[in-house]
C-alpha cells in the first residue's frame, strides 16, 4: 500500500462512498437472499426474547421434530411408561435387552447395527424384529396404540390410486378373501417377499377369512364331478361313511387335503370311537381289527412273561450270594 493512501482524509472518503453505494442499494424483498453479503454475527445474545420466539432482526423457529423422531420419541415414552407402571419386566428377555439398549441407555441413543453387536452379533433384522415384537407386546399390556408412522414408497400410492382406498385396507380385504401372500403379490404385481414387508410395517396382523376361496385342486374335482365340493364330501363322508384315506384315493388327491376341506366346509370329523364303531361293522376291517388286538395281547403276555422270569432270576442270584 503506498503511504499516501493512508491519509485520514482519502480514508474517510473511501468511507463515505462505500457508504453511500450501501444506502442506494435497492430493498430487497424479505424472502430474497443477498449471498454476496453475510449476516452480521450476534454478539449480544440478551436482547433475544425466547419467550416469544422472536428479536430485533432475528426470530428464533420452533423445531419440527422428523418423522423418526416422533417414532422415537413415542416408542421411548411407551416404555417409560411401562417402566414406571413396573410392567417391563414382564417381556422376554432379549426383547427387554432390545427395547433397554435402544431407549433406556443415557448418552445418544445405539444403533440397530451396534445393538446387534451387543447382543452376541445378531443381524439389523433380527433387532428390529425384536423391538417390534417388545413394542407391540407393551401396547397390549399397557392398552395404548402408538401413532402409525409409514413413509409410503410409489408403489403403495399407485395402488391406492388403482383402488381408492388405503394400502393396509386393501391388504386387509385381499387377505380376507383367503389369498396367500403370493397371491395378493400376483394380484398387486409385487414380490411375496414385498408383500410381507408391507404387513409388517403396517403392523397387519392375523386377518380373519371372510369367504371361503376354492383352490384349482377343488375346481378341477368339481369339473370332474360335476358336483360342488361340499356335497361330493357330505355325501362320501357324512352319508356313506367312507374315511379320510378312501375319500382321498376316490378324489386323487392327498388325505390331509381332504382333511381341510373337510375343516373349511364346517363338516366335523369322526372321534376315535365313532372311527371305530364305522370300521367294525365292515367284517373284513373287524377281523383284522380283532386278529390284531389277539396278536398284540399274545405279544403282551409273552413280554411280562419274560420280565417276570427275569426278574426272579435276578433275585435267585442275589439270595445265593447272600448266604
Amino acid at each position: 500500500m503506498r503511504g499516501h493512501e493512508l491519509d485520514p482524509r482519502i480514508i474517510r472518503v473511501r468511507i463515505g462512498k462505500a457508504l453511500s453505494e450501501f444506502r442506494e442499494e435497492p430493498q430487497k424483498s424479505p424472502g430474497e437472499v443477498n449471498s454476496s453479503v453475510e449476516s452480521p454475527a450476534v454478539s449480544d445474545l440478551s436482547s433475544v426474547d425466547v419467550s416469544n420466539g422472536t428479536s430485533t432482526g432475528y426470530e428464533v423457529l420452533p423445531h419440527t421434530p422428523t418423522i423418526a423422531e416422533k417414532t422415537q420419541l413415542d416408542a421411548a415414552g411407551l416404555v417409560a411408561l411401562a417402566r414406571k407402571k413396573e410392567v417391563f419386566n414382564s417381556l422376554p428377555e432379549r426383547q427387554k435387552t432390545t427395547l433397554d439398549y435402544l431407549y433406556l441407555q443415557e448418552g445418544a441413543p445405539l444403533c440397530l447395527k451396534e445393538v446387534g453387536k451387543r447382543m452376541g452379533g445378531i443381524t439389523i433384522e433380527s433387532v428390529r424384529k425384536l423391538k417390534k415384537k417388545g413394542l407391540r407386546k407393551l401396547k397390549n399390556i399397557l392398552n395404548v396404540q402408538l401413532p402409525l408412522v409409514v413413509n409410503k414408497t410409489q408403489a403403495m400410492r399407485q395402488i391406492e390410486a388403482e383402488y381408492g382406498v388405503p394400502i393396509d385396507q386393501v391388504l386387509k380385504d385381499l387377505a380376507s378373501e383367503g389369498l396367500s401372500k403370493t397371491e395378493i403379490g400376483k394380484r398387486l404385481h409385487a414380490s411375496r417377499r414385498t408383500i410381507k414387508d408391507w404387513f409388517d410395517k403396517l403392523d397387519i396382523g392375523e386377518v380373519e377369512v371372510k369367504k371361503f376361496r376354492r383352490t384349482s385342486l377343488m375346481l378341477e374335482v368339481e369339473q370332474r364331478f360335476k358336483k360342488p365340493a361340499e356335497q361330493i364330501l357330505r355325501k362320501k363322508y357324512t352319508d356313506q361313511k367312507k374315511g379320510l384315506v378312501a375319500i382321498a384315493q376316490e378324489l386323487a388327491v392327498d388325505e390331509n387335503t381332504v382333511r381341510r376341506w373337510l375343516d373349511s366346509f364346517g363338516i366335523s370329523a369322526r372321534t376315535h370311537q365313532e372311527a371305530m364303531e364305522i370300521a367294525l361293522l365292515d367284517p373284513k376291517k373287524r377281523e383284522k381289527i380283532t386278529r390284531k388286538t389277539k396278536e398284540t395281547r399274545r405279544k403282551l403276555s409273552i413280554s411280562l412273561r419274560r420280565h417276570h422270569a427275569k426278574r426272579r432270576e435276578e433275585a435267585d442270584r442275589e439270595i445265593s450270594l447272600s448266604v
